[in-house]
């Protein structure tokens, strides 16, 4: 898993080289295609001791919230969770 990957066009560069680099190995290890970005969302998070996704459901601009992230994240690990938010209704984004 690629974490707190930058906003920038060197960040992206690199992601790509390591995915490029794990493909060689001939699916024998993988990266997720999830990215947790670098925000400072996290951050507060872990100060304020709860989870990210209740800490920032939503967000504006370009960047997907940490709700967003996270649900991602775990739809990619487990995927019969597709679709299911925390909240239990099911509703898919």
């Amino acid at each position: 898993m690629i974490y707190r990957q930058d906003r920038t066009i060197d960040a992206r560069s690199i992601a790509s080289g390591i995915r490029e680099d794990f493909i060689r190995l001939k699916g024998r290890v993988s990266v997720l295609d999830t990215v947790v970005p670098y925000a400072k969302a996290y951050k507060e998070a872990a100060t304020l001791r709860v989870p990210v996704h209740r800490h920032e459901p939503a967000r504006e601009g370009p960047m997907p919230s940490a709700s967003m992230v996270m649900h991602r994240l775990a739809w990619e690990l487990i995927p019969s969770l597709m679709g299911l938010e925390v909240d239990g209704q099911g509703r898919r984004p």
